[in-house]
């Protein structure tokens, strides 16, 4: 058996440039969407450690509902939570 294998053309090459980088950047986002990016807000994962934080920094609590495949709750956490006006007053 005789396996032959064509060279591609540069052409060909680099039209596959701009898709391949596309797809390793979604894919690392998407690997780091369980993490929150820098200067996002602090979540805790637990009510009742949330709850014990708010009361000694004396700050409100805030709780955050989200659902797979909601658009509005990947709007607020893609934009509203990652806003730096939304974290500077989380901060106080």
């Amino acid at each position: 058996m005789i396996l032959k294998f064509a060279v591609p053309k540069r052409a060909d090459i680099v039209g596959w440039i701009g898709p391949l980088v596309l797809l390793i950047l979604v894919g690392t986002l998407g690997a780091l969407r369980g993490t929150h990016p820098p200067g996002d807000l602090e979540w805790q994962n637990d009510f009742e450690s949330a709850q014990r934080l708010a009361r000694q920094t004396h700050r409100p609590l805030l709780l955050a509902f989200y659902t797979q495949g909601c658009p509005w709750c990947a709007k607020m956490e893609g934009e509203t939570f990652t806003d730096p006006a939304v974290v500077g007053l989380s901060q106080r």
